[in-house]
């Protein structure tokens, strides 16, 4: 009896680490030697693939790009750039009036924390908002983790499908993206494996 309850607890634990390995996207050190616009930014972790791009609806073309800004900016949004990969004009580098960022996971992930900025242009007026997935986000002052940048976080932790397209777009103040945390989840063929396993010890427990 003892077994069983030993590998039971094996497999909760188990399951339990796969879906608490969170990892850290820091965009504003990222830009911070690496200034350019992208047509598509890519990253990739142990929690999958991630792409992430621009859109504006103000635009006179149909091509924006996510744009990291040095000084510690972070990541925005641009409508044009140059030859050299930079944004021109540029003071168009942040996420402005009419303009968002999409963030497509190839895998199930929860974003646990979200942190933005307005570094470059005197910080967040009070009542600061900005729109993530539809809804409408407080900015709020955040001195964990990344000092003096803030948190826009007030709806906890959220679960993002595989495939499916989230956004963070302008509300009511311009911003840059500092950081994301993100989650790794343990995918559908792992979930299922381990309830026929669990299924099978009940079985040979009523057995016994």
């Amino acid at each position: 009896m003892n077994y069983f309850r030993t590998l039971w607890l094996f497999c909760a634990m188990a399951l339990t680490t796969q879906a608490t390995h969170a990892s850290l996207l820091d965009f504003a050190s990222d830009a911070h030697t690496h200034e350019k616009g992208h047509a598509t930014l890519s990253y990739s972790g142990a929690w999958g693939n991630l792409n992430i791009t621009a859109h504006a609806n103000n635009d006179d073309d149909n091509t924006q790009f996510a744009y990291m800004d040095a000084n510690y900016g972070g990541l925005g949004a641009c409508k044009d750039i140059d030859t050299n990969a930079q944004c021109a004009p540029g003071n168009d580098d942040n996420v402005n009036t009419g303009e968002w960022l999409t963030f497509v996971f190839d895998r199930d992930v929860r974003i646990s924390n979200l942190w933005v900025n307005n570094n470059h242009d005197g910080g967040f007026a009070s009542g600061a908002s900005l729109w993530v997935g539809g809804q409408q986000l407080q900015v709020k002052e955040s001195g964990s983790l990344l000092g003096n940048y803030h948190a826009a976080n007030s709806i906890g932790s959220f679960l993002v499908a595989a495939n499916t397209a989230v956004t963070l777009a302008y509300h009511n103040t311009q911003f840059y993206v500092t950081a994301l945390e993100i989650t790794g989840l343990p995918e559908g063929g792992s979930i299922v494996l381990l309830i026929i396993g669990i299924i099978g010890l009940v079985i040979v427990r009523h057995r016994t």
